[in-house]
């Protein structure tokens, strides 16, 4: 056999068994539920009321912002504040047909949870920070919550609620555990960066000096 060839089969092999290592624990590392969370998730916040394509919430002791925004033909709707928060259609409309929920700054989050969405086949689109997204068809209208857990540490980026056109009449109850900040680059990082960029940049320059030396030389 050649070694093209021993070479190929290896590079199959490599890529199928990456293939088992991804699909098969991605397979159960979101779980998808009805009831409440408890403690493990808090409620999102609105300091103010707010009418836009967008609206920004608070969530937890460290008060991350929670963005909401509409994947799919956004209308603007309004955010209410105090007492029990929620979102809903503008004055006027009928209802939204997406609602997407993520944190700011690149936090990632692995618990999820909502209590009423007054509409019937919703679909859940939840997308992990690898950028593979699952998908729960349900509903829920106050007395059955619908959360979503990442497992095997799979987090979060944003959440989707699809529903038909102009259907979602309300959202309520959005709550949101398992933050993760976004990752910081520790010092030394930036340290062994900044000494790799300096010996690419030397060796640059002198590429360049040995060029027009060799110019010269001709001339």
């Amino acid at each position: 056999m050649s070694r093209f060839a021993l070479r190929h089969m290896a590079t199959v092999c490599g890529c199928v068994f990456a293939s088992v290592l991804m699909v098969a624990p991605m397979e159960a590392a979101v779980v998808f539920g009805t009831g409440t969370l408890g403690g493990t998730v808090d409620n999102v916040h609105f300091d103010t009321s707010q009418t836009g394509l967008t609206v920004i919430g608070t969530v937890g002791p460290a008060n991350h912002d929670v963005l909401f925004s509409q994947p799919v033909s956004p209308e603007i709707f309004r955010a209410h504040s105090g007492g029990q928060a929620f979102i809903e259609p503008s004055v006027g409309d009928t209802g939204f047909t997406s609602l997407r929920t993520q944190l700011v700054n690149g936090d990632l989050f692995s618990r999820f949870e909502i209590a009423s969405t007054y509409v019937t086949n919703v679909t859940f689109r939840v997308w992990t920070d690898d950028g593979l997204f699952f998908d729960y068809l349900g509903s829920a209208n106050g007395q059955t919550r619908i959360n979503v857990v990442g497992t095997e540490g799979t987090a979060f980026r944003y959440i989707d609620l699809i529903a038909p056109a102009n259907t979602l009449a309300s959202v309520r109850q959005v709550r949101i555990g398992g933050i993760t900040p976004a990752e910081v680059p520790e010092p030394s990082t930036w340290v062994m960066l900044t000494m790799g960029l300096a010996i690419v940049f030397g060796i640059s320059r002198r590429k360049r000096a040995s060029q027009q030396l060799a110019v010269d030389g001709v001339v």
